[in-house]
């Protein structure tokens, strides 16, 4: 079978996976946000990332395993749309 890359809704039990992300020091220099510890990265989640209706946000599968998430949300300073990965 070829490889396969799907999206589904985030799962609460995709959360510690995304925090491993996250705390991956190549993912670290990528990304635009600096890592969170444990506490603050699943409070932020929780309460911001799904706990806002308006944001969209989707688990990235590889294979039917989890690869990384998308997710987007509207920039309170400038109402901009921003997407983030």
């Amino acid at each position: 079978m070829p490889d396969h890359v799907s999206l589904r809704p985030v799962a609460t039990d995709d959360l510690p996976l995304f925090l491993a992300h996250q705390l991956d020091p190549a993912a670290t220099r990528l990304a635009a946000f600096p890592p969170r510890d444990p506490g603050a990265f699943m409070k932020h989640w929780t309460t911001v990332v799904l706990g806002t209706p308006a944001n969209t946000n989707r688990t990235i599968l590889f294979d039917q395993r989890v690869a990384g998430h998308i997710g987007a949300w509207t920039d309170a300073g400038s109402g901009e749309r921003l997407v983030g990965y």
